[in-house]
């Protein structure tokens, strides 16, 4: 696994095992981290963009949208919420996420993910290339 900067890794092969998830894991605790990432695509300018996303002690990334891509999520261990919210930040929609689950996201509407365990691994796919571009966060 090749550390591309804190938190945010690749691998030198094509395939994820149960073995990489538990480095990954490992690491992520020994840095003090609370969400880190495995990077399946090539490079920042491939069309799809994969990642294996682990998270801590019920860390949640703030409610945010980006209207240029969809996302999907398929969960590998632990549960979570899955929440959209309107522009005026009141709560939408709300789909419990299990072990196995997947969904797909492309109404381009303010989510959060929230995790229900104090492990969560997922795998989203998303549009790229990546841009950069900065997401908007709920107020």
């Amino acid at each position: 696994m090749i550390e591309i900067k804190k938190g945010v890794y690749k691998l030198a092969k094509r395939n994820v095992n149960d073995d990489d998830i538990s480095v990954l894991e490992k690491r992520t605790r020994n840095q003090g981290l609370k969400m880190a990432r495995i990077c399946l695509h090539k490079e920042n300018t491939s069309k799809l963009m994969s990642m294996i996303i682990i998270v801590f002690d019920k860390y949640i990334y703030p409610a945010h949208k980006h209207v240029w891509k969809n996302e999907t999520y398929t969960i590998l261990k632990g549960s979570c919420l899955y929440q959209e919210f309107t522009d005026k930040a009141q709560l939408d929609v709300e789909i419990k996420l299990n072990k196995g689950d997947c969904m797909m996201n492309d109404r381009q509407k303010f989510h959060r993910i929230v995790p229900c365990t104090n492990v969560l691994c997922f795998i989203e796919h998303t549009t790229g290339p990546f841009t950069g571009r900065p997401n908007e966060f709920l107020k």
